[in-house]
């Protein structure tokens, strides 16, 4: 799978304060994880502690909150991890999904998700 980054706006659940971040978009990772420094600053408050599970395999603790997160003109409140102060941001793809976009590997882009929807 390719990798690639995307720019996207963090604020808080009422949409003040944004922060533009350059995001790796990162299928493989279950949620969101931006640097604890600017989640802090955004005054965001820890909801619970959850452990997960490193690239290198480690698990390790770290508390998760919820954060507004706008992609391509789409937002969404969602939950963040807070990660290591100065740690690269991860859009995971429970985000994505909330904010019904997918993957585009081949163009590196996210592209609005259309369907199929069975009502």
């Amino acid at each position: 799978m390719g990798v690639f980054e995307v720019r996207m706006t963090v604020s808080t659940l009422a949409g003040e304060n944004p922060r533009d971040v350059d995001a790796l978009v990162d299928t493989g990772s279950r949620r969101t994880m931006l640097p604890g420094e600017l989640l802090r600053e955004l005054e965001t408050p820890v909801r619970w502690q959850g452990q997960f599970e490193m690239a290198d395999g480690r698990v390790v603790e770290m508390p998760v909150g919820e954060a507004r997160v706008s992609v391509n003109g789409m937002d969404v409140a969602t939950q963040v991890i807070f990660g290591p102060d100065g740690c690269q941001p991860l859009l995971g793809a429970l985000t994505l999904q909330e904010l019904e976009l997918v993957v585009d590997v081949p163009n590196e882009r996210l592209a609005r998700d259309v369907g199929p929807f069975h009502l």
